[in-house]
């Protein structure tokens, strides 16, 4: 028997959604964005459920299970959250560490490829100021 239904055409592929420097469901986080504000004129990594192997730059996510004012802040390189050496995850990590530190932030010991970082005061003060 022939079907009498004409034939739909398949559902174009939609691109992935894309942001620079977190995650899409992340951008409008308060931290997240307030954090992204001091890593300004740097590099921002485009994220999305993936991490494409071209970008390269910095990515945001909310690290609040542990405290409500936490950050982390990885440098993604060609797609990888590892740098190719120790001495790159080192410098990029400073870079960042830096800008955090001169911004009232405080950060916390975590192994060279991840930069935890807290926001300054409680959160409800930090938010009210930002």
């Amino acid at each position: 028997m022939t079907s009498t239904v004409p034939h739909a055409p398949a559902a174009a592929v939609q691109a992935e959604e894309t942001v620079s420097g977190s995650l899409p469901q992340e951008a409008a986080h308060p931290l997240v964005r307030a954090a992204l504000a001091i890593l300004d004129g740097l590099p921002l990594a485009r994220v999305g459920r993936t991490i494409a192997p071209d970008t390269t730059g910095w990515y945001v996510r909310p690290d609040t299970l542990a405290s409500p004012a936490q950050v982390t802040v990885r440098h993604v390189h060609r797609g990888s959250l590892r740098p190719a050496s120790a001495a790159a995850r080192r410098a990029c990590r400073a870079v960042a560490a830096e800008r955090f530190v001169r911004a009232g932030w405080r950060v916390l010991d975590f192994p060279a490829t991840v930069l935890v970082v807290e926001a300054p005061g409680t959160l409800a003060d930090w938010l009210d100021r930002h």
